[in-house]
């Protein structure tokens, strides 16, 4: 069947007009999506993948929703490293609610079925709650890292922790424009009604452009795996890698002084044994001298 459509595509443009190939294949033309991009999804695996990613985006919100009300409703937990906790929850809550049940039904539909303008909202906010959570998370290796390697030093007060991770937001918004530019709905070929049929279906896709012949959405995706794997991983495995090497060769604190502490009592032993020994008037009792042996 896919030979008789390729067939049928190199008859029908084998003409010396220009415009063949745009007029058979017009969105395949602009290099965005090949026939091979789109595939068909049972009705079985549909179902299934409802419920999966449903209950995947259902516990997501009621989980970080309840650890954000718990780090401010007990103010016994409104510590720094809470407070960038609930941060993590912030975004996953939102990742939950705006990113994964639009992805996904564009995903299995193979079409864009919601309003228009909700297109660039998904990857928009995927974008930015990844680099939330992933900046949030570098963000407390180095917390962690400055409170176990330096414990004399200042900790993180939390107005420093709350200008971090405005900087955090302010930087990952900065990182996710990008994607509410470029994502925009367009009319594909409905594969249902064969590759050369005319009849269309709204898709949402990115259309980067180009600059100087340099693709800028391959340097956008770049970026992106350096923002958010390279540079994170570099960071975080540093700072818990020093954490595991401090943690197992240090000394367990107190060793020390309990060897200097046993070595005292036993001096303070022989001290009292030997003042024993001597009588009122200085001289030393004969009955001691076998104890006097004894100990040394």
């Amino acid at each position: 069947m896919e030979e008789i459509k390729a067939m049928n595509i190199t008859e029908s443009c084998t003409s010396p007009d220009a415009a063949c190939s745009a007029t058979q294949n017009p969105w395949n033309a602009t290099g965005n999506v090949e026939e091979g991009d789109l595939y068909d999804v049972t009705v079985g695996i549909l179902v299934l993948l409802s419920i999966l990613y449903g209950s995947i985006s259902l516990v997501t919100v009621i989980g970080n929703v309840l650890v954000i009300l718990v780090v401010c409703k007990n103010k016994g937990m409104q510590t720094v490293t809470n407070f960038f906790i609930a941060n993590l929850s912030v975004a996953d809550v939102m990742i939950g609610i705006f990113s994964t049940p639009f992805q996904f039904q564009a995903a299995l539909l193979q079409r864009w079925d919601l309003p228009a303008f909700l297109c660039p909202v998904a990857p928009f906010v995927k974008e930015l709650t990844v680099n939330v959570s992933i900046v949030t998370l570098t963000v407390i290796s180095i917390d962690r890292y400055f409170a176990i390697l330096h414990p004399l030093r200042p900790r993180c007060s939390r107005r420093v922790a709350a200008g971090v991770m405005i900087l955090v937001w302010t930087f990952s918004l900065i990182s996710a424009i990008p994607s509410v530019i470029v994502y925009r709905v367009e009319d594909v070929p409905d594969g249902d009604g064969g590759w050369n049929s005319s009849l269309t279906k709204p898709f949402c896709y990115p259309e980067f452009p180009t600059a100087s012949n340099v693709d800028l959405g391959k340097v956008y995706r770049l970026y992106l795996v350096i923002i958010q794997y390279f540079f994170p991983l570099a960071i975080i495995s540093y700072a818990y890698f020093r954490i595991m090497f401090k943690i197992w060769y240090a000394r367990a604190p107190g060793c020390a002084v309990d060897s200097r502490d046993q070595i005292q009592n036993r001096n303070k032993r022989k001290v009292k044994m030997l003042t024993g020994f001597y009588g009122k008037n200085g001289t030393l009792r004969p009955t001691s001298l076998q104890t006097k042996r004894n100990l040394y």
